[in-house]
């Protein structure tokens, strides 16, 4: 990896979820022009690439480690304003090695050299040019632009690499694309190839009752030059039990080990990683076409008494505090947690 790769994954390296260092993983591992057929089986479907993983590249102890020591840091609870931090949603390296932290609890950019001295902040909280009412995501482009992205007032704002607004767009959806539930920009997945991708949530019609994916999730493309929009890809949101009230209204419980998608965009391409099915698309940015999936056979777990006893175990204590409960209260929490586990994985392996 050279240095620009890794100046530009700085912003999501400690926030990347499991499912989402898999999808970089097997993605690196498709992109072999001539793979070990012990690690990974290649085939193809109606003409999508598909790489099925199947055993690890790397043997016990020699994956990737994270340094106990950081290279710089950044941040103070006390003494100047400008080193201290209210809620850090994302930082970018610059191709010269300065950062760029955007801070929602204060509503501005602050860049810093690349070791840590304090350059300049741009940004305020307002719904005036260059504010903020929701800094959710920062993103460089080619020639250390700036994207941010604000999902209150459904904004994008590019800056210049000296914190000075250039452009703003709207995050809306393609005038081709009818929703009769509703829809909403809810947050940013990143840039690629000069394009913002935003995760738009949308009420399906005709919903059914019971475990299901509810909202579904409609990935778009934003053109950062132009502000087109083109509709990529629709699938369905966080695993609930949607129940409909008396009042008409509908309730949707989650619970401890519901899936759900995940996102994130590399190498030219957007990720698509079903949570469920450990498997990954790799979707056209251009268009929303499949390029390639990337995927583990995995059995399904039986629910077994063992292991909703070990998921009990494990969960409740989460909930109150670190001895967990105890008592009947304990008893009557662990046997109703129980048979809500044990309903919802029958339901997960049907």
């Amino acid at each position: 990896m050279d240095a620009g790769t890794a100046d530009s994954a700085v912003a999501g390296v400690r926030g990347m979820t499991r499912a989402a260092w898999t999808a970089v993983f097997l993605a690196a591992t498709a992109c072999d022009s001539a793979p070990d057929i012990t690690h990974t089986l290649h085939t193809d479907s109606v003409g999508i690439p598909i790489a099925t993983a199947v055993t690890p590249l790397w043997a016990p102890g020699e994956g990737w480690t994270v340094d106990d020591e950081p290279f710089v840091e950044i941040g103070s609870i006390s003494g100047a304003p400008e080193y201290q931090f209210a809620n850090v949603v994302g930082a970018v390296r610059l191709s010269n090695g300065d950062i760029v932290v955007a801070d929602y609890g204060a509503s501005e950019l602050r860049r810093y050299d690349a070791q840590g001295v304090f350059l300049w902040s741009a940004g305020r909280e307002g719904e005036g040019p260059g504010e903020f009412e929701s800094l959710d995501f920062v993103a460089t482009m080619p020639g250390d632009s700036l994207v941010t992205y604000d999902w209150v007032l459904m904004r994008i704002q590019i800056f210049d690499p000296d914190g000075r607004l250039v452009r703003t767009l709207r995050a809306e959806l393609p005038s081709d694309v009818a929703t009769p539930g509703g829809s909403a920009p809810d947050r940013a997945v990143g840039v690629v190839d000069g394009r913002l991708i935003v995760r738009f949530a949308e009420m399906a019609g005709g919903t059914t009752m019971g475990i299901v994916r509810w909202v579904d999730y409609r990935l778009v493309a934003l053109d950062l030059g132009d502000g087109s929009a083109t509709s990529l890809i629709v699938v369905g949101g966080e695993e609930v039990d949607l129940v409909r009230r008396e009042d008409g209204r509908l309730s949707d419980g989650r619970y401890v080990f519901f899936n759900q998608p995940e996102f994130g965009t590399a190498a030219g391409a957007v990720a698509v990683i079903d949570t469920e099915a450990w498997r990954v698309r790799l979707v056209s940015p251009l268009d929303g076409s499949i390029e390639r999936i990337v995927r583990r056979e995995v059995a399904p777990r039986e629910a077994t008494d063992a292991v909703v006893e070990g998921l009990i175990k494990e969960v409740l204590p989460r909930f109150s505090g670190n001895g967990g409960p105890s008592g009947s209260d304990f008893e009557a929490k662990r046997r109703a947690a129980k048979a809500k586990v044990a309903h919802l994985m029958r339901e997960a392996t049907v």
